[in-house]
Protein backbone atom coordinates (compact mmCIF):
# COMPACT_ATOMS: atom_id res chain seq x y z
CA UNK A 1 0.00 0.00 0.00
CA UNK A 2 1.31 3.39 -0.91
CA UNK A 3 1.48 6.17 1.66
CA UNK A 4 1.94 9.91 1.35
CA UNK A 5 2.84 12.50 3.99
CA UNK A 6 0.10 15.04 4.78
CA UNK A 7 0.41 18.00 7.20
CA UNK A 8 -2.52 18.22 9.64
CA UNK A 9 -3.06 20.20 12.84
CA UNK A 10 -3.07 18.31 16.11
CA UNK A 11 -4.55 19.62 19.37
CA UNK A 12 -2.27 19.61 22.39
CA UNK A 13 -3.69 17.98 25.49
CA UNK A 14 -4.97 20.48 28.04
CA UNK A 15 -8.01 21.57 30.04
CA UNK A 16 -10.98 22.15 27.81
CA UNK A 17 -12.27 24.98 30.03
CA UNK A 18 -9.26 27.07 29.09
CA UNK A 19 -10.15 27.07 25.43
CA UNK A 20 -7.74 26.57 22.57
CA UNK A 21 -5.64 29.28 21.05
CA UNK A 22 -3.17 29.46 18.19
CA UNK A 23 -0.33 28.59 20.52
CA UNK A 24 -2.17 25.40 21.46
CA UNK A 25 -1.89 23.95 17.98
CA UNK A 26 1.01 21.91 16.63
CA UNK A 27 1.81 20.61 13.18
CA UNK A 28 1.95 16.88 12.73
CA UNK A 29 2.93 14.79 9.71
CA UNK A 30 0.82 11.68 9.19
CA UNK A 31 0.85 9.03 6.56
CA UNK A 32 -2.29 8.62 4.49
CA UNK A 33 -3.00 5.28 2.74
CA UNK A 34 -2.66 5.43 -1.00
CA UNK A 35 -6.10 4.00 -1.82
CA UNK A 36 -8.70 6.59 -2.80
CA UNK A 37 -11.40 5.32 -0.39
CA UNK A 38 -9.03 5.26 2.55
CA UNK A 39 -7.64 8.63 1.56
CA UNK A 40 -11.13 10.15 1.42
CA UNK A 41 -11.84 8.80 4.90
CA UNK A 42 -8.66 10.35 6.24
CA UNK A 43 -9.48 13.70 4.63
CA UNK A 44 -12.88 13.69 6.36
CA UNK A 45 -11.11 13.09 9.67
CA UNK A 46 -8.74 15.91 8.93
CA UNK A 47 -11.56 18.34 8.16
CA UNK A 48 -13.30 17.27 11.38
CA UNK A 49 -10.16 18.12 13.40
CA UNK A 50 -9.96 21.50 11.68
CA UNK A 51 -13.61 22.21 12.59
CA UNK A 52 -13.01 21.36 16.27
CA UNK A 53 -9.94 23.58 16.43
CA UNK A 54 -11.80 26.49 14.81
CA UNK A 55 -14.67 26.06 17.23
CA UNK A 56 -12.35 26.20 20.24
CA UNK A 57 -10.69 29.34 18.91
CA UNK A 58 -14.08 31.02 18.47
CA UNK A 59 -15.24 30.08 21.99
CA UNK A 60 -12.03 31.33 23.55
CA UNK A 61 -12.23 34.65 21.71
CA UNK A 62 -15.83 35.20 22.75
CA UNK A 63 -15.02 34.34 26.36
CA UNK A 64 -12.15 36.81 26.45
CA UNK A 65 -14.31 39.57 25.05
CA UNK A 66 -17.15 38.77 27.43
CA UNK A 67 -14.85 38.73 30.46
CA UNK A 68 -13.36 42.09 29.52
CA UNK A 69 -16.81 43.61 29.08
CA UNK A 70 -17.94 42.13 32.39
CA UNK A 71 -14.92 43.67 34.09
CA UNK A 72 -15.72 47.02 32.51
CA UNK A 73 -19.30 46.92 33.75
CA UNK A 74 -18.11 45.87 37.19
CA UNK A 75 -15.80 48.88 37.34
CA UNK A 76 -18.63 51.18 36.32
CA UNK A 77 -20.72 49.58 39.02
CA UNK A 78 -17.93 50.00 41.58
CA UNK A 79 -17.56 53.67 40.73
CA UNK A 80 -21.30 54.10 41.10
CA UNK A 81 -21.27 52.54 44.56
CA UNK A 82 -22.46 55.46 46.60
CA UNK A 83 -21.20 56.29 50.08
CA UNK A 84 -23.81 58.35 51.86
CA UNK A 85 -21.49 60.17 54.21
CA UNK A 86 -23.81 63.11 53.89
CA UNK A 87 -27.06 61.37 54.86
CA UNK A 88 -28.70 64.00 57.01
CA UNK A 89 -30.35 63.92 60.36
CA UNK A 90 -34.00 64.93 60.24
CA UNK A 91 -34.48 68.35 61.70
CA UNK A 92 -35.62 67.69 65.29
CA UNK A 93 -38.15 70.50 65.42
CA UNK A 94 -40.20 69.36 62.45
CA UNK A 95 -41.69 66.09 61.28
CA UNK A 96 -40.05 66.06 57.89
CA UNK A 97 -36.36 65.40 57.21
CA UNK A 98 -34.07 67.50 55.11
CA UNK A 99 -30.52 67.43 53.86
CA UNK A 100 -27.68 69.34 55.37
CA UNK A 101 -26.85 72.65 53.75
CA UNK A 102 -23.40 71.36 52.85
CA UNK A 103 -24.55 68.06 51.47
CA UNK A 104 -22.93 67.08 48.21
CA UNK A 105 -24.74 64.15 46.87
CA UNK A 106 -25.94 62.12 50.02
CA UNK A 107 -24.57 60.54 47.60
CA UNK A 108 -20.99 60.82 46.82
CA UNK A 109 -19.53 58.69 44.06
CA UNK A 110 -17.38 55.95 45.49
CA UNK A 111 -13.81 56.68 44.49
CA UNK A 112 -12.59 53.33 43.25
CA UNK A 113 -8.95 52.71 42.45
CA UNK A 114 -10.06 50.48 39.58
CA UNK A 115 -9.90 51.87 36.06
CA UNK A 116 -11.00 50.62 32.69
CA UNK A 117 -8.35 48.75 30.81
CA UNK A 118 -7.55 50.16 27.43
CA UNK A 119 -8.85 46.98 25.83
CA UNK A 120 -12.26 47.18 27.49
CA UNK A 121 -14.93 46.22 25.01
CA UNK A 122 -18.65 46.26 25.59
CA UNK A 123 -20.44 42.95 25.89
CA UNK A 124 -23.15 42.44 23.33
CA UNK A 125 -26.51 40.82 23.67
CA UNK A 126 -27.15 37.80 21.41
CA UNK A 127 -27.84 38.87 17.87
CA UNK A 128 -26.02 42.19 18.16
CA UNK A 129 -22.62 42.11 16.62
CA UNK A 130 -20.02 44.14 18.46
CA UNK A 131 -17.91 46.24 16.13
CA UNK A 132 -14.47 47.66 16.53
CA UNK A 133 -16.11 51.08 16.49
CA UNK A 134 -18.15 50.27 19.63
CA UNK A 135 -15.06 49.03 21.42
CA UNK A 136 -13.12 52.16 20.54
CA UNK A 137 -16.01 54.36 21.62
CA UNK A 138 -16.04 52.69 25.01
CA UNK A 139 -12.29 53.23 25.33
CA UNK A 140 -12.76 56.92 24.57
CA UNK A 141 -15.64 57.25 27.03
CA UNK A 142 -13.63 55.56 29.76
CA UNK A 143 -10.55 57.65 29.03
CA UNK A 144 -12.47 60.95 29.30
CA UNK A 145 -11.65 62.91 32.44
CA UNK A 146 -14.35 65.60 32.34
CA UNK A 147 -18.08 65.72 31.77
CA UNK A 148 -17.46 68.07 28.85
CA UNK A 149 -15.34 65.46 27.05
CA UNK A 150 -18.04 62.82 27.44
CA UNK A 151 -20.73 65.24 26.27
CA UNK A 152 -18.62 66.07 23.22
CA UNK A 153 -18.35 62.38 22.34
CA UNK A 154 -22.11 62.00 22.70
CA UNK A 155 -22.64 64.97 20.41
CA UNK A 156 -20.26 63.63 17.77
CA UNK A 157 -20.87 59.88 17.99
CA UNK A 158 -24.07 59.35 19.99
CA UNK A 159 -25.96 57.88 17.06
CA UNK A 160 -23.30 55.21 16.62
CA UNK A 161 -23.30 54.07 20.27
CA UNK A 162 -24.68 50.74 21.39
CA UNK A 163 -26.35 50.05 24.74
CA UNK A 164 -23.11 49.58 26.70
CA UNK A 165 -21.66 52.78 25.23
CA UNK A 166 -24.79 54.67 26.27
CA UNK A 167 -24.75 53.22 29.80
CA UNK A 168 -21.10 54.15 30.14
CA UNK A 169 -21.70 57.65 28.81
CA UNK A 170 -24.52 58.58 31.18
CA UNK A 171 -22.62 57.14 34.14
CA UNK A 172 -19.43 59.03 33.25
CA UNK A 173 -21.22 62.34 32.80
CA UNK A 174 -22.75 61.94 36.26
CA UNK A 175 -19.44 60.88 37.78
CA UNK A 176 -17.45 63.80 36.39
CA UNK A 177 -20.21 66.33 37.04
CA UNK A 178 -20.06 65.26 40.68
CA UNK A 179 -16.28 65.31 40.99
CA UNK A 180 -16.00 68.63 39.10
CA UNK A 181 -18.80 70.09 41.26
CA UNK A 182 -20.63 71.26 38.16
CA UNK A 183 -24.08 72.78 38.23
CA UNK A 184 -26.02 69.71 37.09
CA UNK A 185 -28.95 71.85 35.93
CA UNK A 186 -26.63 73.48 33.39
CA UNK A 187 -25.34 70.08 32.24
CA UNK A 188 -28.91 68.84 31.87
CA UNK A 189 -29.72 71.82 29.66
CA UNK A 190 -27.06 71.00 27.06
CA UNK A 191 -28.16 69.59 23.67
CA UNK A 192 -25.78 66.64 24.15
CA UNK A 193 -27.46 65.60 27.41
CA UNK A 194 -30.90 65.87 25.83
CA UNK A 195 -29.66 63.73 22.94
CA UNK A 196 -28.22 61.17 25.33
CA UNK A 197 -31.52 60.78 27.20
CA UNK A 198 -33.35 60.13 23.92
CA UNK A 199 -30.78 57.53 22.88
CA UNK A 200 -30.79 55.80 26.26
CA UNK A 201 -34.58 55.64 26.29
CA UNK A 202 -34.64 54.11 22.82
CA UNK A 203 -32.23 51.32 23.84
CA UNK A 204 -33.25 50.65 27.45
CA UNK A 205 -34.69 47.25 26.61
CA UNK A 206 -31.19 46.09 25.58
CA UNK A 207 -29.51 47.24 28.83
CA UNK A 208 -28.18 44.65 31.25
CA UNK A 209 -29.29 44.75 34.88
CA UNK A 210 -26.01 46.44 35.79
CA UNK A 211 -26.45 48.95 32.99
CA UNK A 212 -29.93 49.81 34.25
CA UNK A 213 -28.65 50.18 37.81
CA UNK A 214 -25.83 52.48 36.69
CA UNK A 215 -28.32 54.55 34.70
CA UNK A 216 -30.61 54.90 37.73
CA UNK A 217 -27.65 56.01 39.84
CA UNK A 218 -26.63 58.52 37.17
CA UNK A 219 -30.05 60.16 36.89
CA UNK A 220 -30.18 60.41 40.67
CA UNK A 221 -26.78 62.08 40.75
CA UNK A 222 -27.83 64.44 37.97
CA UNK A 223 -31.12 65.24 39.78
CA UNK A 224 -33.14 64.62 36.62
CA UNK A 225 -36.36 66.62 36.88
CA UNK A 226 -39.55 64.59 36.62
CA UNK A 227 -41.53 67.61 35.47
CA UNK A 228 -39.21 67.88 32.44
CA UNK A 229 -38.31 64.25 31.72
CA UNK A 230 -41.34 62.31 32.94
CA UNK A 231 -41.42 60.02 29.88
CA UNK A 232 -37.74 59.12 30.28
CA UNK A 233 -38.04 58.47 34.02
CA UNK A 234 -41.15 56.36 33.51
CA UNK A 235 -39.24 54.26 30.97
CA UNK A 236 -36.39 53.79 33.45
CA UNK A 237 -38.92 52.84 36.14
CA UNK A 238 -40.44 50.20 33.87
CA UNK A 239 -37.14 48.56 32.88
CA UNK A 240 -35.84 48.68 36.46
CA UNK A 241 -38.91 46.77 37.64
CA UNK A 242 -38.25 44.11 35.00
CA UNK A 243 -34.57 43.76 35.93
CA UNK A 244 -34.87 44.25 39.70
CA UNK A 245 -34.46 40.60 40.65
CA UNK A 246 -31.14 40.52 38.76
CA UNK A 247 -29.74 43.46 40.74
CA UNK A 248 -26.81 42.91 43.09
CA UNK A 249 -27.02 44.28 46.66
CA UNK A 250 -24.91 47.22 45.53
CA UNK A 251 -27.24 47.87 42.60
CA UNK A 252 -30.26 47.74 44.89
CA UNK A 253 -28.62 50.21 47.28
CA UNK A 254 -27.81 52.57 44.40
CA UNK A 255 -31.37 52.34 43.12
CA UNK A 256 -32.83 52.99 46.57
CA UNK A 257 -30.61 56.05 46.92
CA UNK A 258 -31.69 57.39 43.53
CA UNK A 259 -35.35 56.92 44.43
CA UNK A 260 -34.83 58.84 47.68
CA UNK A 261 -32.86 61.57 45.95
CA UNK A 262 -35.27 62.17 43.09
CA UNK A 263 -38.36 61.69 45.27
CA UNK A 264 -40.37 61.56 42.07
CA UNK A 265 -39.97 57.93 41.01
CA UNK A 266 -43.15 55.90 41.10
CA UNK A 267 -44.15 54.07 44.24
CA UNK A 268 -44.45 50.78 42.34
CA UNK A 269 -40.69 50.76 41.77
CA UNK A 270 -40.03 51.79 45.37
CA UNK A 271 -42.13 48.88 46.57
CA UNK A 272 -40.25 46.42 44.35
CA UNK A 273 -36.85 47.77 45.42
CA UNK A 274 -37.83 47.54 49.07
CA UNK A 275 -39.08 43.97 48.64
CA UNK A 276 -35.87 42.96 46.84
CA UNK A 277 -33.71 44.60 49.52
CA UNK A 278 -35.57 42.81 52.28
CA UNK A 279 -35.26 39.47 50.47
CA UNK A 280 -31.49 39.79 49.96
CA UNK A 281 -30.51 41.86 53.00
CA UNK A 282 -28.32 39.03 54.34
CA UNK A 283 -25.92 39.61 51.41
CA UNK A 284 -25.53 43.35 52.04
CA UNK A 285 -22.23 44.79 53.25
CA UNK A 286 -22.00 47.71 55.74
CA UNK A 287 -22.13 50.38 53.05
CA UNK A 288 -25.15 48.81 51.34
CA UNK A 289 -26.97 48.50 54.68
CA UNK A 290 -26.26 52.13 55.52
CA UNK A 291 -27.40 53.29 52.10
CA UNK A 292 -30.72 51.45 52.08
CA UNK A 293 -31.37 52.53 55.66
CA UNK A 294 -30.83 56.17 54.74
CA UNK A 295 -32.84 55.91 51.52
CA UNK A 296 -35.94 54.22 52.94
CA UNK A 297 -35.73 56.31 56.11
CA UNK A 298 -35.82 59.52 54.09
CA UNK A 299 -38.74 58.13 52.07
CA UNK A 300 -40.66 57.19 55.21
CA UNK A 301 -40.74 53.53 54.17
CA UNK A 302 -39.16 51.93 57.24
CA UNK A 303 -41.01 49.57 59.54
CA UNK A 304 -40.00 47.08 62.23
CA UNK A 305 -39.78 44.18 59.76
CA UNK A 306 -37.31 46.01 57.55
CA UNK A 307 -35.27 47.41 60.44
CA UNK A 308 -35.15 44.04 62.21
CA UNK A 309 -33.69 42.57 59.02
CA UNK A 310 -31.08 45.31 58.88
CA UNK A 311 -30.28 44.88 62.57
CA UNK A 312 -29.83 41.11 62.26
CA UNK A 313 -27.22 41.55 59.53
CA UNK A 314 -25.57 44.68 60.94
CA UNK A 315 -25.06 43.60 64.56
CA UNK A 316 -22.31 41.00 64.01
CA UNK A 317 -20.21 43.40 61.92
CA UNK A 318 -21.09 46.78 63.43
CA UNK A 319 -17.52 47.25 64.61
CA UNK A 320 -16.39 47.20 60.96
CA UNK A 321 -18.78 49.98 59.94
CA UNK A 322 -17.31 53.32 58.95
CA UNK A 323 -18.47 56.28 61.07
CA UNK A 324 -20.91 57.51 58.42
CA UNK A 325 -22.33 54.04 57.91
CA UNK A 326 -22.88 53.49 61.62
CA UNK A 327 -24.51 56.90 62.05
CA UNK A 328 -26.84 56.23 59.10
CA UNK A 329 -28.07 53.05 60.78
CA UNK A 330 -28.90 54.82 64.04
CA UNK A 331 -30.41 57.74 62.12
CA UNK A 332 -32.74 55.35 60.29
CA UNK A 333 -33.95 53.74 63.52
CA UNK A 334 -34.49 57.14 65.15
CA UNK A 335 -36.30 58.49 62.08
CA UNK A 336 -38.66 55.52 62.23
CA UNK A 337 -39.08 55.99 66.00
CA UNK A 338 -37.93 52.42 66.58
CA UNK A 339 -35.65 51.72 69.54
CA UNK A 340 -33.80 48.43 69.25
CA UNK A 341 -31.67 48.10 72.33
CA UNK A 342 -29.10 45.71 70.83
CA UNK A 343 -28.31 48.16 68.03
CA UNK A 344 -28.06 51.23 70.22
CA UNK A 345 -26.02 49.49 72.92
CA UNK A 346 -23.55 48.25 70.32
CA UNK A 347 -23.38 51.62 68.56
CA UNK A 348 -22.73 53.33 71.90
CA UNK A 349 -19.93 50.88 72.69
CA UNK A 350 -18.26 51.32 69.28
CA UNK A 351 -18.70 55.12 69.34
CA UNK A 352 -17.21 55.44 72.83
CA UNK A 353 -14.22 53.31 71.87
CA UNK A 354 -13.66 55.21 68.61
CA UNK A 355 -15.01 58.67 69.41
CA UNK A 356 -11.86 60.42 68.19
CA UNK A 357 -12.25 58.81 64.76
CA UNK A 358 -15.84 60.04 64.23
CA UNK A 359 -16.36 62.88 61.79
CA UNK A 360 -18.73 65.80 62.34
CA UNK A 361 -21.64 64.12 60.54
CA UNK A 362 -21.33 60.93 62.58
CA UNK A 363 -20.99 62.86 65.86
CA UNK A 364 -24.11 64.92 65.16
CA UNK A 365 -26.20 62.04 63.77
CA UNK A 366 -25.42 59.62 66.60
CA UNK A 367 -26.14 62.26 69.26
CA UNK A 368 -29.36 63.26 67.49
CA UNK A 369 -30.53 59.64 67.17
CA UNK A 370 -30.05 58.89 70.86
CA UNK A 371 -31.67 62.20 71.87
CA UNK A 372 -34.64 61.73 69.54
CA UNK A 373 -35.44 58.32 71.03
CA UNK A 374 -34.65 59.66 74.52
CA UNK A 375 -31.98 57.02 75.06
CA UNK A 376 -29.85 58.26 77.95
CA UNK A 377 -26.18 57.30 77.84
CA UNK A 378 -24.08 59.87 79.69
CA UNK A 379 -20.77 58.22 78.86
CA UNK A 380 -21.57 58.30 75.15
CA UNK A 381 -22.80 61.90 75.14
CA UNK A 382 -19.81 63.04 77.21
CA UNK A 383 -17.44 61.56 74.62
CA UNK A 384 -19.40 62.93 71.68
CA UNK A 385 -19.47 66.45 73.14
CA UNK A 386 -15.78 66.30 74.10
CA UNK A 387 -14.68 65.31 70.60
CA UNK A 388 -17.14 67.72 68.98
CA UNK A 389 -15.65 70.65 70.90
CA UNK A 390 -12.24 69.71 69.50
CA UNK A 391 -13.48 69.29 65.92
CA UNK A 392 -15.99 72.15 66.01
CA UNK A 393 -14.44 74.00 63.06
CA UNK A 394 -15.52 71.20 60.71
CA UNK A 395 -19.21 71.28 61.66
CA UNK A 396 -21.84 72.54 59.23
CA UNK A 397 -24.75 74.71 60.43
CA UNK A 398 -27.02 71.66 60.40
CA UNK A 399 -24.58 69.62 62.49
CA UNK A 400 -24.02 72.45 64.96
CA UNK A 401 -27.74 73.05 65.39
CA UNK A 402 -28.62 69.38 65.78
CA UNK A 403 -25.87 68.74 68.31
CA UNK A 404 -26.88 71.79 70.38
CA UNK A 405 -30.46 70.50 70.23
CA UNK A 406 -29.36 67.01 71.25
CA UNK A 407 -27.34 68.34 74.16
CA UNK A 408 -30.37 70.25 75.42
CA UNK A 409 -32.71 67.32 74.87
CA UNK A 410 -30.50 65.12 77.04
CA UNK A 411 -30.23 67.62 79.87
CA UNK A 412 -26.80 69.03 79.08
CA UNK A 413 -25.44 71.45 81.66
CA UNK A 414 -28.31 70.79 84.05
CA UNK A 415 -26.97 67.31 84.76
CA UNK A 416 -23.79 67.03 86.89
CA UNK A 417 -22.43 64.11 84.85
CA UNK A 418 -22.66 66.14 81.63
CA UNK A 419 -22.00 69.68 82.86
CA UNK A 420 -18.26 69.92 82.16
CA UNK A 421 -18.36 68.47 78.63
CA UNK A 422 -21.61 70.30 77.84
CA UNK A 423 -20.26 73.71 78.90
CA UNK A 424 -17.10 73.25 76.81
CA UNK A 425 -19.10 72.20 73.79
CA UNK A 426 -21.65 75.02 74.08
CA UNK A 427 -18.88 77.61 74.30
CA UNK A 428 -17.13 76.13 71.26
CA UNK A 429 -20.43 75.90 69.34
CA UNK A 430 -21.41 79.49 70.14
CA UNK A 431 -18.04 80.79 68.93
CA UNK A 432 -18.24 78.63 65.79
CA UNK A 433 -21.73 79.96 64.99
CA UNK A 434 -20.55 83.54 65.55
CA UNK A 435 -17.68 83.07 63.11
CA UNK A 436 -19.61 81.02 60.57
CA UNK A 437 -20.06 82.41 57.08
CA UNK A 438 -22.32 79.54 56.04
CA UNK A 439 -26.01 80.05 55.51
CA UNK A 440 -28.31 78.82 58.27
CA UNK A 441 -31.61 77.32 57.20
CA UNK A 442 -34.86 77.97 59.11
CA UNK A 443 -34.51 74.65 60.92
CA UNK A 444 -30.86 75.33 61.79
CA UNK A 445 -31.76 78.64 63.42
CA UNK A 446 -34.78 77.16 65.19
CA UNK A 447 -32.95 74.16 66.61
CA UNK A 448 -29.90 76.14 67.70
CA UNK A 449 -31.81 78.87 69.55
CA UNK A 450 -34.13 76.27 71.12
CA UNK A 451 -31.13 74.36 72.44
CA UNK A 452 -29.40 77.44 73.86
CA UNK A 453 -32.65 78.69 75.41
CA UNK A 454 -33.50 75.33 76.97
CA UNK A 455 -30.03 75.18 78.54
CA UNK A 456 -30.20 78.88 79.47
CA UNK A 457 -26.90 79.49 77.70
CA UNK A 458 -26.51 83.04 76.37
CA UNK A 459 -23.69 84.19 74.11
CA UNK A 460 -24.11 87.72 72.75
CA UNK A 461 -22.15 87.16 69.53
CA UNK A 462 -23.93 83.92 68.79
CA UNK A 463 -27.38 85.43 69.38
CA UNK A 464 -26.54 88.39 67.15
CA UNK A 465 -25.47 86.02 64.36
CA UNK A 466 -28.59 83.88 64.72
CA UNK A 467 -30.76 87.00 64.78
CA UNK A 468 -29.24 88.14 61.50
CA UNK A 469 -29.74 84.67 60.01
CA UNK A 470 -33.37 84.65 61.14
CA UNK A 471 -33.98 87.96 59.33
CA UNK A 472 -33.39 86.23 55.99
CA UNK A 473 -35.25 82.97 56.42
CA UNK A 474 -37.12 81.67 53.38
CA UNK A 475 -40.63 80.38 54.02
CA UNK A 476 -40.25 79.38 57.69
CA UNK A 477 -42.89 76.99 59.05
CA UNK A 478 -45.19 77.83 62.01
CA UNK A 479 -43.07 75.47 64.15
CA UNK A 480 -39.89 77.33 63.25
CA UNK A 481 -41.46 80.76 63.79
CA UNK A 482 -42.97 79.94 67.18
CA UNK A 483 -39.72 78.34 68.36
CA UNK A 484 -37.65 81.39 67.37
CA UNK A 485 -40.01 83.77 69.15
CA UNK A 486 -40.10 81.61 72.28
CA UNK A 487 -36.33 80.98 72.42
CA UNK A 488 -35.20 84.60 72.02
CA UNK A 489 -37.72 85.76 74.60
CA UNK A 490 -36.67 83.00 77.02
CA UNK A 491 -33.03 84.10 76.80
CA UNK A 492 -34.02 87.75 77.43
CA UNK A 493 -32.85 88.64 73.94
CA UNK A 494 -35.09 91.36 72.49
CA UNK A 495 -34.59 91.59 68.73
CA UNK A 496 -37.48 94.00 68.10
CA UNK A 497 -36.63 94.43 64.41
CA UNK A 498 -36.62 90.66 63.94
CA UNK A 499 -39.96 90.22 65.68
CA UNK A 500 -41.50 92.96 63.55
CA UNK A 501 -40.09 91.40 60.38
CA UNK A 502 -41.13 87.84 61.24
CA UNK A 503 -44.45 89.15 62.54
CA UNK A 504 -45.56 89.83 58.98
CA UNK A 505 -44.95 86.17 58.10
CA UNK A 506 -46.76 85.08 61.26
CA UNK A 507 -49.79 87.15 60.32
CA UNK A 508 -49.92 85.62 56.83
CA UNK A 509 -49.63 82.07 58.17
CA UNK A 510 -51.69 82.51 61.34
CA UNK A 511 -54.33 79.99 60.26
CA UNK A 512 -51.64 77.31 60.00
CA UNK A 513 -50.62 77.67 63.66
CA UNK A 514 -51.86 75.34 66.38
CA UNK A 515 -52.90 76.69 69.78
CA UNK A 516 -49.51 76.02 71.44
CA UNK A 517 -47.62 77.79 68.66
CA UNK A 518 -49.95 80.80 68.91
CA UNK A 519 -49.42 80.87 72.68
CA UNK A 520 -45.62 80.81 72.24
CA UNK A 521 -45.62 83.76 69.83
CA UNK A 522 -48.03 85.91 71.85
CA UNK A 523 -46.15 85.14 75.07
CA UNK A 524 -42.83 86.14 73.44
CA UNK A 525 -44.31 89.43 72.17
CA UNK A 526 -45.66 90.20 75.64
CA UNK A 527 -42.33 89.46 77.35
CA UNK A 528 -40.29 91.56 74.92
CA UNK A 529 -42.86 94.37 74.77
CA UNK A 530 -43.28 94.20 71.01
CA UNK A 531 -46.91 95.12 70.27
CA UNK A 532 -47.94 94.54 66.66
CA UNK A 533 -51.74 94.95 66.37
CA UNK A 534 -51.96 93.27 62.94
CA UNK A 535 -50.09 90.20 64.19
CA UNK A 536 -52.15 90.00 67.38
CA UNK A 537 -55.40 90.37 65.44
CA UNK A 538 -54.44 87.55 63.04
CA UNK A 539 -53.41 85.25 65.89
CA UNK A 540 -56.53 85.99 67.92
CA UNK A 541 -58.74 85.13 64.95
CA UNK A 542 -56.72 81.98 64.36
CA UNK A 543 -57.65 80.67 67.82
CA UNK A 544 -61.28 80.30 66.79
CA UNK A 545 -62.26 76.66 66.58
CA UNK A 546 -58.93 75.36 67.87
CA UNK A 547 -58.89 72.92 70.73
CA UNK A 548 -56.92 74.21 73.67
CA UNK A 549 -55.74 72.95 77.01
CA UNK A 550 -55.80 74.78 80.32
CA UNK A 551 -52.14 75.83 80.13
CA UNK A 552 -52.44 77.26 76.60
CA UNK A 553 -55.59 79.20 77.44
CA UNK A 554 -54.02 80.64 80.57
CA UNK A 555 -50.85 81.66 78.73
CA UNK A 556 -52.78 83.29 75.90
CA UNK A 557 -55.12 85.27 78.12
CA UNK A 558 -52.26 86.51 80.31
CA UNK A 559 -50.13 87.49 77.29
CA UNK A 560 -52.93 89.32 75.48
CA UNK A 561 -53.76 91.14 78.76
CA UNK A 562 -50.14 92.15 79.23
CA UNK A 563 -50.19 93.64 75.73
CA UNK A 564 -53.52 95.40 76.51
CA UNK A 565 -55.09 93.71 73.53
CA UNK A 566 -58.76 92.83 73.69
CA UNK A 567 -60.52 90.56 71.24
CA UNK A 568 -63.75 88.60 71.23
CA UNK A 569 -61.93 85.35 70.36
CA UNK A 570 -59.65 85.78 73.38
CA UNK A 571 -62.60 86.25 75.70
CA UNK A 572 -64.14 83.03 74.42
CA UNK A 573 -61.01 80.96 75.01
Amino acid sequence: MLYSNVIVPGVLAGPVAGGVGVADLKIQAVQVPGSSAAAASYWVDILFVFAIAAGYLLVKTLRERSSVATAAEAVTSKEAHIAHDEAPARSPSVDSWRRGANEVSPAAVGQSRLTFRSSAKPRQRPGRAATEQHWKLNQQLCAATTAEQVLQLVGECGGQMNEVNLSTAIHRIAKWSKSQQLDVSEVRATPQWRKLLRLVQSRLSDFTAQGVSNTVWAIGTMRVDYTVDAEFLDAVNDIAKVKIMEFTPQALANTAWACATLRMLRTDLLTEVRRACLASVAAFNPQDLANISWAFGSLGMLDTEFLDGVAQVALPMLGAFKPAEMSNITWAFATAGYYKREIFDRVAQVAIENAQALNSKALANIAWSFATLEVRNDELLTNLLRVSAIKIRWFSPLELANLVWSCARCGGSSRPSLKASSDRFLEAAAVAITRSSDRFSPDDVSNAVWGFATLQYYHAGCMAHLTEAAMHLEDPSPQVLSTIFWAFATLGHKPSALFVSLGETVAMKANQFDIDQIASVVWALSVTGVREPAVLEALANATKGLESNVASRATLKAAFARLSFEHEAVVQL
